[in-house]
């Protein structure tokens, strides 16, 4: 089989479109569109299918472009790693994070590894926990920053603290009243209340506290991101609950408060985990050495 064809497929499955594939393979696009069919043919089955805007993947090319991304990043790890095996600290590292441990420890931690070791290139990505423990387990990643609470399927994942945090109550303007009041958690069922979507490990979390406090929430938004969250607040569609700090690199616009509530939310963390269960680029490790020594 012509392994050109697959660079071809992934190049295609990135843009979802013949024509912008065709321009950054610099080629026309009958010869994409004929590589594709080849690439089918030896297959034995459609790989996508055409939409308005472009293509979508079928069933089976979804499956394939997984293996496909995957193959690709490997092997740039290995150029890299020979590439760069007499300077250790120069390579790509694939960092996948969620919007909170990005906002929580990654930005800062990042900005001065860069400054430490201007060779360091990072690929930075961002999702749901899950999402991202996913592209980990997939090694589409060399390492996952998230928050607890997660899931771990694999027992091949090692988790190193980074940092730790407490929840808050939050709000706009339009509720500065509630600033002079002690609040019960409870009273959280009389406002309008914004939260995460069911399927982010945080909403789980809340949901749980809920459930546990015998508290009846019905949010009138709900959003895959803290990022997302936080100016709904601030624009005064209601309360939520965000890392603390988060909330207080807001609290100098004078536009979000946290307000005093009669809980005392749970300790959650950042992890940054890594795959044991293969031999990490040499970049990686010694990233990974500088976070620990840090920390110690």
């Amino acid at each position: 089989m012509n392994y050109e064809y697959f660079n071809v497929f992934l190049v295609v499955g990135k843009h979802k479109n013949i024509t912008r594939a065709a321009q950054e393979l610099y080629t026309s696009q009958p010869a994409v569109t004929r590589t594709i069919k080849k690439l089918e043919a030896e297959l034995g089955c459609q790989l996508f299918t055409r939409t308005k805007n472009g293509v979508e993947f079928t069933k089976e090319g979804a499956r394939l472009y997984t293996f496909v991304e995957s193959s690709a990043i490997q092997l740039s790890r290995g150029m890299d790693e020979i590439a760069n095996s007499v300077n250790s600290t120069t390579g790509t590292i694939r960092i996948g994070a969620t919007s909170t441990a990005l906002d929580e420890y990654l930005y800062s931690y990042l900005d001065k590894m860069s400054k430490a070791y201007p060779h360091m290139h990072f690929v930075v990505s961002s999702s749901s926990n899950d999402k991202t423990i996913d592209r980990l387990n997939n090694k589409l990643i060399d390492i996952a920053v998230v928050s607890t609470p997660y899931h771990t399927p694999r027992d091949t994942l090692q988790a190193i603290k980074l940092s730790e945090f407490k929840d808050v109550v939050v709000c706009g303007n339009e509720y500065k009243d509630l600033l002079n009041k002690k609040l019960n958690l409870k009273d959280l069922e009389n406002y309008p209340f914004l939260t995460l979507s069911k399927d982010m490990q945080l909403r789980e979390f809340l949901d749980d506290i809920f459930i546990k406090e015998k508290i009846n929430i019905n949010p009138i938004v709900e959003t895959n991101s803290v990022s997302i969250l936080l100016p709904l607040v601030i624009n005064n569609m209601g309360l939520a609950i965000i890392p603390e700090t988060v909330a207080k690199r807001s609290l100098e616009t004078g536009k979000l408060h946290i307000l005093d509530v009669d809980y005392d939310f749970p300790v959650r963390e950042i992890h940054l985990l890594y795959d044991t269960s293969f031999v990490l680029p040499r970049v990686v490790r010694e990233f990974l050495k500088s976070i620990q020594e840090e920390d110690s």
